[in-house]
């Protein structure tokens, strides 16, 4: 399944959030084989059908009196959907006053209604026809039936009338503004980022869809301040998720590409001891409920305005040493930017149902570098055979060979070296016999 959220033009924080919760209702939907649930175009035309009888169906002064009173404030959306979820039913639906009892439906002539809650607390309204499958509405449902407009324009209508005080917190209108202007930055990124970035834009351009919806959901999970780590808002997300969000990415590529966002400095991955307890008990807890069986991962977004320089000498070096999205592994990390940045990327917990691939270790690398400058110094050039022949104990030659290959254009970069065909000055200098590529320091 996949969704664009690239062709939004209503670039507003609720429509994000709809965007993903409606992902989320479509998967439940799938499974479930009790009811179905109206598109937005069957409740509009529901909507002009009883628009003249609204008021005998809905009782929406006693909704707004029983909602307003209190003075609600909340400062996310996912408990601003868990509200309206929960809320009663009875306020808005004339004439009814008991769970699980039938009724004339307002809604569908020739239906029948009834009212249930779940054991969470999910307040919903069932219609069924004699021939026809059951179709289940909750409350935001019936209210965009009763306004007769989109989910998200019907939640803002809903927080307005009822006079709920939403997102008033400072701290958190400032991280909703700090998504929302990642995500003009991105939906944008051909113009503010391609001409003074262009490095990081040519490793960027390809998945931007991935960082949106990486953005998204972090705008989409703004729960408090004290959920929060140097003042930025932490949020956790399942790579599976994303992926299937997606559509068209595998979880293999999806991992790669968040750990190429990570190096760049673009998102920043946070260790689990960096988590408050309550949000680590939440996430984990959501994990086991959706069986995930994969990588969970604790992020921080920065403001993207200040860090795309950054961004881009990090994609530079990612470039001038040969590291793609393709490419990108613990092993090859460390050896460009040292272990302990590397650490820094690589530190989402595995579940333990899923066995974690053992990496390349680096110690091989060190000593391909180790073996690579004692050559360059005892002959003045080196080839790859002549660094891969040189034994290492414990590794085969073609392990040495593949290995060799990944770091190859980061030792020509660390070490200063032009790899070329030699020429007959080449050749005659260092006493060679064939036309063997080598490396040489370049000429000052």
């Amino acid at each position: 399944m996949s969704h664009a959220l690239q062709d939004i033009t209503e670039t507003t924080g609720l429509f994000y959030y709809m965007t993903m919760k409606n992902f989320e209702r479509q998967i439940q939907q799938k499974s479930n084989k009790k009811y179905r649930k109206m598109d937005s175009l069957e409740k509009r035309l529901l909507h002009e059908q009883i628009k003249e009888k609204m008021t005998d169906i809905f009782s929406f002064e006693k909704m707004r009196s029983s909602i307003c009173y209190k003075s609600l404030q909340i400062n996310n959306y996912e408990d601003l959907f868990r509200y309206f979820s929960q809320a009663d039913l009875f306020a808005f639906i004339k004439g009814v006053d008991s769970l699980d009892r039938f009724f004339p439906c307002g809604l569908i002539d020739g239906h029948y209604a009834w009212i249930s809650k779940s054991n969470t607390g999910h307040f919903r309204y069932f219609s069924k026809g004699k021939d026809s499958p059951t179709i289940g509405f909750d409350l935001i449902d019936l209210l965009e039936i009763y306004y007769g407009t989109s989910t998200s324009l019907t939640i803002q209508n809903a927080v307005s009338d009822f006079q709920i005080k939403f997102m008033e917190d400072v701290w958190m209108d400032s991280q909703n503004k700090k998504y929302l202007e990642n995500l003009t930055f991105i939906h944008g990124a051909k113009n503010r980022i391609q001409g003074a970035y262009p490095f990081l834009y040519d490793y960027i351009v390809g998945h931007i869809k991935v960082l949106e919806t990486i953005n998204v959901i972090a705008n989409i999970n703004i729960k408090n301040q004290a959920y929060s780590y140097h003042g930025q808002n932490i949020f956790f997300a399942s790579n599976s998720y994303i992926a299937n969000f997606l559509g068209n990415y595998t979880l293999s590529t999806t991992n790669k590409v968040i750990n190429l966002f990570a190096v760049l400095g673009l998102i920043k991955k946070l260790p689990e001891k960096d988590i408050p307890s309550e949000l680590l008990k939440e996430s984990k807890t959501i994990a086991d409920e959706r069986s995930l069986g994969n990588i969970i991962s604790y992020y921080i977004i920065p403001p993207m305005s200040e860090v795309l320089e950054y961004a881009n000498d990090q994609a530079k070096i990612l470039y001038e040493n040969n590291v793609k999205y393709s490419n990108i592994s613990k092993a090859k990390i460390a050896f460009v930017f040292g272990d302990a940045f590397a650490q820094s990327i690589y530190v989402q917990e595995v579940q333990k149902n899923k066995k974690k691939k053992a990496e390349v270790s680096p110690i091989l690398h060190k000593k391909l570098e180790k073996t690579l400058n004692e050559i360059l110094c005892d002959k003045g050039y080196v080839t790859k055979k002549m660094v891969a022949k040189k034994y290492i104990p414990k590794t085969s030659l073609g392990e040495r060979e593949k290995e060799l290959d990944k770091i190859w254009k980061s030792l020509l970069v660390r070490f200063n070296l032009s790899y070329v065909k030699p020429t007959n000055a080449l050749k005659e200098r260092f006493g060679l016999t064939n036309s063997e590529y080598i490396a040489v320091k370049k000429s000052s």
